[in-house]
């Protein structure tokens, strides 16, 4: 992981190093959690990335899939 250190101008703008912006793109989504907040790159092809992700997936019926979720869930509870 790398880390850069930024500052946030009087009109509340980030700048990011070009580094960064070069290889992730211009949009991002912004998640706060907990005390931190993350910069999260928009895909460029969002359907793209999706059947990769989909892919990924174990080979499971959509019911066992939830199943599955559902015991996940409950152990962090």
């Amino acid at each position: 992981m790398e880390r850069v250190t930024v500052v946030v101008d009087r009109q509340r703008r980030i700048y990011l190093p070009r580094k960064f912006n070069e290889k992730v793109g211009g949009k991002f989504f912004i998640l706060k959690l907990g005390n931190e907040i993350r910069l999260v790159p928009v895909p460029r092809d969002p359907a793209k990335n999706l059947g990769e992700i989909g892919g990924k997936l174990p080979k499971k019926s959509i019911k066992q899939l939830k199943k599955d979720i559902l015991a996940e869930a409950q152990k962090g509870v």
